[in-house]
């Protein structure tokens, strides 16, 4: 579970850092105006590297592509999650998920993509058989 948190969360920090230090071209203007393809590309790197040290520090050692490998699916999932919140949020012409964390756009922002990898990781867990540590 703390893999599958470790990834989401520095891929979604990465991406906003990376966008925002780096700008470009937008992701995806008409469904989230603030995303930019360098952001995409860089939280998808900071989360492959959150993988590699989570994988590196949690268990023995392992080649490294198998956390990676796990790390970029994960990190997809979790973007696209992030990009289906924002078209609930356009759909349902919000701004905000809601007030509980203020300035944060909602509970259901901070989740996102948690809620989107979640599944994937458990299913993935699941086809390589119980007790397997999900990126060996």
């Amino acid at each position: 579970m703390l893999f599958l948190l470790l990834i989401v969360w520095a891929g979604d920090i990465g991406a906003y850092l990376v966008g925002r230090w780096i700008g470009g071209p937008r992701l995806a203007p008409q469904i989230s105006p603030g995303k930019t393809w360098s952001g995409a590309v860089g939280g998808l790197l900071v989360a492959v590297a959150a993988g590699l040290l989570a994988a590196h520090f949690l268990a023995a050692p392992v080649a490294p592509w198998q956390p990676a490998l796990i790390a970029v699916v994960l990190g997809i999932v979790a973007q696209a999650g992030d990009l289906l919140e924002s078209i609930v949020k356009r759909v349902l012409a919000v701004k905000d998920s809601g007030n509980l964390i203020p300035g944060h756009g909602g509970l259901f922002d901070r989740l996102d993509g948690v809620l989107a990898a979640a599944p994937v990781a458990a299913l993935l867990a699941l086809a390589l058989g119980r007790g397997v540590v999900l990126w060996q």
